[in-house]
């Protein structure tokens, strides 16, 4: 924190705020509106209007100067943050001496001190945004064997969240919900700890291999959040779902700890490489939810942030980067196909993969569905790009069930698939 960012933001703050109405203003001081009453019942004795153009340019400010903890929330919310803490705090700080100009700002009738004790108190406090609070989101595709305290985030068992508490919150909230860990963070809004959740649990599900990670269950996945707030209270918030509802839970077990610690490590950064990696898993994220046919353009968006920025063409930046990255020879031209369906998709030539003559190209030329490439692809580069190549993909608990059905001939011993790289 700079003062002189300090004393911009008051400055922009205070040009938002009137004493007087005007066509363009709302008035910040009425409890309610009423459409019987002449005039609103008053919050305080002090004329206040906000100016939402104006308003706007001080939100804005804020989020640039302030992008940790602005940076996932809407200009809408930021405008609220402002405006609340204005309005409860200005009129201890306004003196009866303050000349009130009809069509005057507050920054009009502010002088040099004004400013400064201002800027020290109600602009700091703006600018430091609200106290942190603690977010747990509830999922059920973790086996939380040894839970994980990182700086950024933790991820605990069913009994560690609820810390013995005997007053019912967390069983009444999540009802009957199947819960078996929770994944928090600590953060100053909502939005900035769902962001930090899609990160988090888009990096835990790599850990799962692209059969594991995409057949899902019927089954309803548990949904709503708490927030824990003061002297422990809790509150619960309705939401989508965290993760999709599988048929295979990740382990997470004392020697996870590590790679857990490279992504608290990756939210904490703020360089732009590492910026781009989140922004890659969360596109990983959002895919994670859809169809085989749905996921595509969302891995491609993934593999886009990792590789795609800088200059020069688009698609040979990708290429190289996959190659480069992914540690195994890779069929040139097979490659090539998989960009040219990634440019349908870009430049609006293939919504639906299905519907592209180059899929059912690819397919008879390869025997391969590319859509399956593409899941190997994304997730085997972000897994060498976040974990190194010391990372390895969950064993798949049916493991020796399925060598059994092998031995007696009910699936072959010989995988008859030709993918253009071996998931890693």
């Amino acid at each position: 924190m700079t003062s002189e960012n300090v004393r911009e933001l008051s400055k922009l703050v205070l040009k938002s705020y009137f004493y007087d109405s005007g066509p363009t203003r709302s008035n910040r001081n009425s409890d309610r509106t009423s459409h019987f009453a002449k005039t609103p019942p008053m919050r305080f004795e002090l004329p206040i209007y906000s100016e939402p153009s104006s308003l706007i340019l001080a939100s804005l400010f804020l989020r640039e100067k302030q992008n940790r903890i602005f940076d996932a929330v809407p200009i809408s919310t930021i405008d609220s943050f402002i405006d609340e803490v204005f309005c409860n705090e200005i009129y201890d700080f306004v003196s009866k001496r303050h000349h009130l100009e009809r069509d005057n700002c507050y920054f009009d009738s502010f002088n040099s001190d004004d400013l400064t004790k201002f800027v020290g108190s109600i602009g700091c406090r703006i600018f430091n945004g609200p106290p942190p609070k603690t977010y747990s989101f509830p999922v059920s595709c973790l086996n939380v064997s040894s839970p994980y305290h990182g700086d950024e985030f933790y991820i605990l068992n069913e009994e560690e969240v609820d810390h013995g508490r005997e007053d019912g919150v967390i069983a009444n909230s999540i009802n009957d919900q199947t819960v078996d860990g929770w994944v928090g963070f600590s953060a100053p809004f909502t939005e900035v700890a769902q962001k930090h959740k899609r990160i988090v649990m888009a990096a835990v599900s790599l850990r799962l291999g692209r059969t594991e990670r995409t057949q899902k269950t019927i089954a309803q996945p548990p949904n709503g959040f708490l927030t824990h707030g003061i002297a422990e209270d809790l509150s619960w918030s309705t939401s989508t779902e965290h993760a999709p509802q599988l048929g295979y839970q990740i382990n997470i077990e004392t020697e996870d700890h590590y790679w857990l610690g490279k992504i608290d490590g990756l939210i904490s950064s703020d360089t732009k490489p590492d910026r781009r990696t989140r922004k890659s898993l969360e596109y990983f994220y959002y895919g994670w939810f859809r169809s085989d046919n749905e996921r595509v353009p969302f891995n491609f968006m993934a593999i886009d942030a990792l590789f795609g920025q800088g200059s020069g063409p688009t698609g040979f930046k990708i290429k190289t980067g996959i190659m480069n990255n992914i540690g195994q020879i890779i069929d040139e031209n097979r490659l090539d196909q998989i960009i040219l369906i990634r440019n349908l998709f870009v430049h609006g030539s293939c919504p639906d993969i299905y519907d592209s003559s180059i899929y059912k190209d690819y397919i008879k030329t390869y025997g391969f569905d590319p859509t399956v490439d593409i899941d190997y692809i994304t997730a085997s580069c972000l897994r060498r790009f976040i974990f190194g190549e010391n990372f390895k993909i969950q064993p798949n608990p049916y493991y020796d069930d399925l060598e059994k059905l092998k031995t007696r001939g009910i699936f072959p011993t010989k995988s008859l698939h030709n993918p253009i790289i071996t998931e890693i």
